[in-house]
């Protein structure tokens, strides 16, 4: 009988210990919109970003195009997000006023 609950309770934790270690894990961002802030200062690039795992740190990496040149600009932001939570993530230095397209994607943990 005691090597029945012991096998039974083995089964439970291996069972249950994934579902506990993934929420504890930390974030899982996802970026789910991109797009351009305008303001006295310059051209900001901005990302809307969805928490599917747990509280912290998280780095958004922005990819910046210049469409009358080409060039690609990189910038990057930081914030801090909860469990569930969906943000704004802005790059923490504005482009000059210009035309540009933007993409982003979010990372945890930070570099």
């Amino acid at each position: 009988m005691t090597v029945r609950v012991f096998g039974l309770a083995v089964a439970v934790l291996a069972l249950l210990l994934p579902v506990y270690l993934r929420g504890c894990a930390g974030p899982r961002p996802r970026v789910v919109a991109t797009a351009l802030e305008t303001s006295p200062a310059g051209v900001f690039p901005r990302a809307r970003v969805k928490n599917d795992g747990g509280p912290g740190q998280i780095e958004v990496r922005f990819r910046i195009l210049e469409v009358a040149s080409g060039r690609t600009i990189a910038a990057d932001g930081e914030a801090q997000i909860e469990r569930g939570e969906e943000i704004e993530v802005r790059a923490q230095n504005a482009l000059p006023p210009g035309e540009y397209e933007v993409e982003a994607e979010a990372e945890y943990p930070p570099n």
